[in-house]
């Protein structure tokens, strides 16, 4: 039988030895923010909300755990210097939920989910480094752009996607069904599929949805399964990598360049793999808002 710690108990004893602590959805969540506490050097201790007793995994059980702190937080101001609730923004807005919001000391994340913070412009020298032989100095702008380019050019029916997915959220399964959920695995053959195939017909009835909602393209991260979005990244990201190499070859890209031919890629990196080393770089601009809310403590 798993130890469990009692959430009010937790309190004190974080106030007790001045070390604050923040409750996250899951143990993958746990790693992330954990990461991003050593990244600005804050002292907290990062708690997935089944650790404590009467929770489960969940964004529903953090909101629950703060919740029940909400009493302590707000008689005593110095209580909110040693708790955070964090969870994703998720498709609560679109249905109308507010509660959340209300809640003193829980952070909402600016995007659908916590991935999406790490499908950055900075974050790609660095997943490029890791599946190719170029360094950081041979990755410019020049590079980065070509990759950008080649990536963005899957957002279009990422973004159809994950509105369909959005609409079955807010409507309900019984009322709509979306061709593919927010729960379901997403590849790069299978967007594919979905834009090609399914996606043509129902393009008028999204767009329809999003004006009603205020979404436009440029708020694809707000709507995005975050695991969708890095994994579409890396896997584009991965598909330039081969492009760079043989434009190069073909002396298409540059000329005089001869450190290119680094850009061949290293090894078949698997998208898994990958995904697991994007989430280690912490890209600090792209997560102002977490690290923020993370420095109100102590």
């Amino acid at each position: 039988m798993e130890f469990k710690h009692r959430l009010v108990d937790t309190l004190v004893r974080a106030r007790m030895i001045k070390e604050p602590f923040v409750v996250v959805e899951g143990k993958d969540d746990r790693q992330i923010y954990s990461r991003i506490a050593v990244e600005i050097n804050k002292e907290a201790k990062i708690h997935a909300v089944a650790e404590f007793e009467d929770f489960h995994a969940g964004c529903e059980s953090v909101i629950q755990c703060l919740t029940q702190l909400q009493a302590k937080l707000a008689n005593d101001e110095t209580n909110r210097r040693y708790v955070l609730g964090i969870i994703d923004r998720d498709s609560r807005p679109y249905k109308g939920d507010t509660t959340p919001e209300t809640l003193i000391n829980l952070h909402i994340l600016k995007y659908y989910s916590i991935e999406s913070y790490f499908a950055t412009k900075k974050n790609l020298v660095k997943i490029l480094e890791k599946i190719t032989h170029a360094t950081f100095r041979d990755i410019d702008d020049e590079i980065i752009e070509f990759v950008l380019n080649h990536i963005r050019e899957v957002y279009e029916p990422l973004y159809y996607v994950s509105l369909d997915a959005l609409k079955q959220e807010c409507l309900g399964a019984d009322n709509y069904q979306a061709i593919i959920s927010y729960g379901a695995e997403m590849n790069l053959d299978k967007l594919r599929h979905l834009a090609t195939k399914i996606l043509p017909m129902n393009k008028m009835d999204l767009d329809a949805f999003a004006s009603e909602k205020g979404i436009d393209f440029t708020n694809l991260k707000l709507v995005v399964n975050g695991k969708w979005m890095l994994r579409i990244y890396l896997f584009r990201a991965r598909e330039a990598a081969v492009s760079i190499d043989e434009k190069w070859r073909n002396k298409d890209l540059r000329s005089q360049t001869p450190y290119m031919s680094y850009f061949k890629l290293k090894t078949d990196h698997k998208i898994a793999d990958l995904h697991q080393d994007a989430l280690q770089f912490i890209d600090h601009e792209e997560c102002s808002d977490i690290i923020e809310a993370i420095n109100t403590l102590g």
